[in-house]
């Protein structure tokens, strides 16, 4: 490999032909670590530039390097230049821009810039003993990570964002009688035909404003939109006309439109008020316009006009609503990067650039271009013209949502635009309803190289009947439990893809221990290998939804009960990229932040996937020959209310006489490791006398008071989601005093560390938190003695840890279902000694007279009945600490 300085040469040298300038730009790149994402040429308005290369490293975009031609000098170049050539990583969504020349190399940060600050634009002569480590990936990383540095100027997508919701205002004052169908059309208008006029813009500066210099040679004080942007299109040598893209009766409004209004509204498309730079579609197009759509969608959703059979890159003005009640959330770009590389570091050139791929919900398509720019790449060898129109032609994205269609359908066309200077004839890329379509066979099965999705994450409840039938229709026989949408979509792409094809899905971080998924998990480990799981629980990969994922990428086997190479499994709290490109290059890494490992493929043969470190593997294959906490107890969920403000009332509230039929009730926070807060405040209706449940007349005739707080909020209890059996006034699910008012063990639903604490009169209730008593009444004080030591020790600790799903800052949700499966010591191997002092030890922890040395002792009894060796233990206690 030649030496980077070598290649540096090559590159500036104006002597060099074009083909041997790629190659020198590929060799330096490797040279030094860089992954180079893509290179293109063009001058920007400034001749010295010769070649551009974006490079990244763990999986982000890290920089932009501009090669100047000999004898230019990074040092040389005026403001105005930086500026024109700053636009090419700005609207690349990338900060730092390196300027390499022939004698100096010049990092700037573009949103810093003018700000005098000279951590954000240095300059440092090519030195042989130094150049290296100043265009190092580390050192740039550094640069990302500084906090020091004045970024006042507004990153690109926010700036496009703020351009449209501000027109959106502003068009929607000007013309109230329009529906929001128009002005979602004429933003989908404005950014194609800004697309294809930047597109030129490489090789003839940043000068010529085509939308503004047609309204000002349009007469009269009016002009009508359509007309000035099919003009446009017209002049930037686009062979189709605008009708084509654009369902222009939807700009009839605006056929007559006042020409200062068009004139300001279009320049905010070329410059933004607040941006330091012109906006470039065509490099937008790359990524950043999935990117930009999505984070629109993300929060919003359309009225009525959005119905309509010509939908819009973005949306009609919207009306705020809870994104995870849709399903759609904004897709980090992180995680589109991850799959399409991890595709194609595991094919051969030639398989990866003829892929047939296709994402069944495809929202703004943001899996799409970011796989197409991988397989477009003009620096990989075998691309071609032709090969890049063929796989174009072979990308499939199929969404519900017309405004999603067609966002993706102009994200492509303006890729497709960029990458072959010409519009596709046709992309595959519909609205429809992948699920049906794959009941209908229209979705065939083993036809796909590689399916990837972000599939909705709504439960079957939330949609209408007709599609809530569709998708157990297609779930079929095999499937049991609560409905999920994601599920009819993992059994779709497993079913589509080609053997030997890859499955790239983010999935809720239930999917691994979920009853429902079992059977997705069983045909998984049976006919794919699982190449990479990564558990980014911890992360808040969704900006604030809520959604707890895990990426799961699997390959069909070509021979089903054969096991290909070791599974690499991942976590991490922080620095994501650094632990997927971990996995893309198959390395063990453990740092405080991640840490990813291999696994064979038999441990995916299990009921339940979570992700276990190899030093816990044998471990945990040693559970999982003990017996189930749900052979000796059972688990149930606390009361459900349907409507907590009201069932739940402050002690003081409810006379003396009426407290009869009202249980105390302690919440998560009452709850600690083997005792209970002496006294709660708070009471909830529990209306039975004895084991008989109370009627509405024998509440109002004799519990007038808590009858006429019921009759007060009749309203909200009747409004509230209830059974068709619970009359207005009834809690939804008190749970029967056989039930609840027994001995009982009680856990709270989340926890950093788990916390199991006895009630041993069986006087609370709980809301929601799951508790456990025994299967038999005789001896079952001691059994949950017993039990309750067992749970609150640190086998059981470490296995809940380890199985329960993941919420954000640490915390895990445990269900009843997830206790039932808990490994337990098998009794009929204690001895009746270890019983005892077990109980003693207990007796004292709730009496609080216990010792730190009697807790110590306690868990060692339980972790000798576990079988469970001093090393194993250990471990298990360091990972605590």
């Amino acid at each position: 490999m030649a030496s980077p300085l070598l290649e540096i040469r090559k590159i500036t040298n104006p002597e060099t032909p074009r083909d041997a300038r790629v190659l020198a730009i590929r060799g330096f790149a490797e040279a030094l670590d860089w992954t180079p994402s893509y290179e293109f040429e063009g001058t920007f308005g400034v001749g010295s530039a010769a070649d551009h290369l974006i490079v990244e490293h763990g999986l982000d975009y890290s920089a932009v390097i501009t090669f100047l031609r000999a004898p230019s000098r990074a040092s040389d170049l005026s403001l105005a230049q930086m500026r024109s050539l700053l636009a090419i990583s700005y609207n690349n969504l990338v900060e730092w821009h390196v300027f390499v020349s022939e004698v100096d190399i010049r990092r700037v940060n573009n949103l810093s810039l003018g700000f005098d600050d000279e951590e954000a634009d240095q300059t440092f002569q090519m030195r042989e003993s130094d150049f290296v480590s100043r265009l190092s990936p580390s050192e740039i990383s550094k640069l990302r990570g500084s906090s020091e540095l004045s970024r006042r100027v507004q990153a690109c997508d926010d700036a496009v964002i703020q351009v449209l919701e501000r027109w959106k205002g502003l068009l929607k004052a000007d013309y109230p009688e329009c529906t929001n169908q128009s002005p979602s059309t004429l933003f989908n208008a404005i950014i194609f035909v800004r697309g294809c006029e930047d597109r030129r813009l490489a090789n003839a500066g940043t000068g010529q404003r085509l939308l503004l210099d047609i309204v000002a040679q349009l007469q009269g004080d009016t002009i009508d939109i359509g007309t000035a942007l099919a003009e446009c299109l017209s002049k930037t040598d686009v062979s189709k006309g605008l009708g084509q893209f654009i369902n222009l009766d939807d700009l009839a409004v605006f056929r007559s439109f006042d020409r200062s209004t068009a004139n300001n509204l279009f320049r905010d498309f070329y410059t933004p008020r607040d941006a330091a730079y012109d906006l470039n579609f065509a490099l937008l197009s790359k990524h950043a316009l999935s990117r930009i759509y999505e984070r629109y969608v993300a929060i919003f959703k359309t009225d009525d006009a959005a119905t309509t059979s010509q939908a819009s890159l973005f949306p009609p003005v919207p009306e705020q609503v809870l994104p995870q009640r849709s399903g759609a959330v904004y897709t980090p770009q992180f995680i589109a990067g991850f799959f399409g590389r991890f595709i194609r570091e595991n094919t051969t050139p030639r398989t990866f650039r003829s892929l047939r791929s296709i994402d069944p919900a495809c929202g703004s398509g943001i899996f799409l271009p970011t796989l197409l720019e991988l397989q477009c790449n003009p620096l990989a060898p075998g691309t071609t013209a032709a090969s890049i129109k063929e796989v174009f032609g072979i990308t499939e994205g199929i969404d519900r949502d017309a405004n999603a269609v067609a966002a993706t359908t102009l994200s492509l066309t303006l890729l497709h635009l960029v990458a072959t200077e010409s519009l596709p004839d046709v992309l595959p890329i519909r609205r429809s309803d992948a699920v049906g379509d794959a009941l209908s066979g229209t979705i065939a099965k083993g036809r796909y190289g590689a399916m990837l999705s972000n599939p909705p994450y709504v439960k079957l409840d939330h949609l209408v009947a007709a599609e809530k039938a569709l998708y157990e229709e297609y779930l079929g026989d095999d499937f049991t439990g609560r409905s999920d949408a994601y599920l009819a979509f993992v059994k779709l792409s497993i079913d589509a893809v080609a053997p030997n094809g890859f499955v790239c899905l983010v999935l809720p971080q239930t999917f691994l221990t979920a009853r429902n998924a079992r059977f997705l998990r069983r045909r998984i480990s049976s006919e794919f290998d699982v190449r990479c799981l990564v558990d980014l629980s911890a992360v808040d990969v969704f900006e604030g939804v809520g959604a707890y994922c895990v990426l799961l990428v699997v390959q069909k086997k070509t021979v089903p009960k054969i096991a290909g190479e070791d599974a690499q499994l991942a976590q991490a709290s922080d620095f994501v990229g650094g632990v997927l490109q971990a996995c893309i290059d198959r390395r063990d890494v453990d740092t405080p932040y991640y840490r990813a490992f291999r696994t064979p493929q038999s441990y995916f043969e299990r009921q339940d996937w979570a992700i276990v470190s190899p030093e816990f593997t044998a471990l945990e294959s040693k559970l999982a020959r003990l017996p189930k906490l749900s052979d000796y107890l059972n688990s149930a969920q606390g009361f459900l209310t349907g409507a907590d403000p009201v069932f739940l009332r402050s002690a003081d509230l409810v006379p003396l006489g009426e407290r009869s039929i009202y249980m105390y009730v302690w919440e998560d926070r009452d709850i600690s490791r083997f005792g209970l807060k002496e006294k709660s405040d708070t009471l909830v209706l529990y209306p039975y006398e004895g084991d008989r449940l109370l009627d509405e007349h024998e509440i109002e005739e004799r519990y007038p008071s808590t009858y006429s707080h019921l009759v007060a909020n009749r309203e909200v209890l009747t409004r509230r989601k209830r059974s068709s059996s619970t009359p207005w006034w009834k809690p939804e699910r008190p749970r029967p005093p056989k039930v609840m008012k027994r001995p009982k063990i009680v856990v709270p639903h989340l926890f950093l560390t788990p916390r199991f604490a006895l009630d041993i009169s069986g006087v609370m209730a709980v809301s929601h938190t799951p508790f456990l008593t025994a299967k038999r009444e005789d001896g079952e004080v001691d059994l949950l003695k017993w039990f309750v030591a067992v749970l609150n020790s640190s086998v059981a600790s470490w296995y809940l840890r380890v199985f329960t799903p993941k919420f954000a800052k640490g915390y895990s949700r445990i269900e009843a279902a997830t206790l039932r499966d808990v490994p337990v010591p098998d009794l009929n191997s204690v001895s009746a000694g270890d019983l005892k002092l077990a109980a003693i030890l207990v007796d004292r922890l709730l009496a609080g007279k216990a010792s730190e040395a009697d807790a110590q002792d306690l868990d060692a009894l339980i972790v000798r009945a576990y079988g469970i060796t001093p090393m194993e233990r250990s471990r298990i206690l360091g990972l605590a600490g």
